[in-house]
């Protein structure tokens, strides 16, 4: 039995740190493309995320405009969207309140700790890692989340984890 959603979704968490994606990003191996492709399939579901009308935002959770900026700052040649990141949009679209902070556990609070280290790996400013108040929306998650998300949070988790795969294995056929 876990004692806090960090530890329920450990595993899960792991297994995103450790696809070849984020490897690449790590070794600052990451091509300005590469990137972009990242940045342009994030875009797809961070909007359905912060589209969703049950779901009001404080602080400054909504991360698209600056994913938009990075991904305008790199120039990209062309696009990927993957058929899994549009999957995962229509899913996140269908989820109430509730579930849909599981999904802003896992992506916003892994932009705000994990980021941190990612922004210093990627091409460019990476402007979507700055938070103007990271305790604030800290505290706005965990608010919002408890134990009983650990279910829709590796949701999450297996999502980013099938589209970072993907994505991993067409750059790698284009490149």
């Amino acid at each position: 039995m876990y004692n806090s959603l960090k530890e329920a979704t450990a595993a899960n968490h792991q297994k995103a740190e450790q696809t070849e994606l984020v490897k690449l990003i790590f070794k600052k191996e990451i091509k300005d493309l590469e990137y972009s492709q990242l940045l342009a399939n994030q875009i797809v579901y961070y909007s359905a995320i912060e589209r969703n009308q049950h779901f009001k935002f404080e602080n400054d959770l909504p991360r698209v405009t600056k994913i938009i900026q990075d991904l305008f700052e790199l120039s990209p040649a062309m696009l990927l969207i993957m058929p899994e990141s549009y999957q995962y949009a229509d899913y996140l679209e269908t989820l109430d309140e509730r579930k849909l902070w599981a999904h802003v556990y896992v992506h916003y609070l892994g932009d705000m700790a994990g980021g941190q280290m990612l922004k210093r790996c990627v091409p460019g400013s990476g402007t979507r890692f700055d938070f103007v108040d990271p305790a604030g929306l800290i505290s706005q998650i965990r608010m919002n989340v408890s134990i009983a998300d650990a279910t829709e949070a590796n949701c999450a988790f297996e999502w980013t984890i099938r589209i970072y795969n993907e994505l991993y294995r067409r750059i790698r056929e284009i490149s």
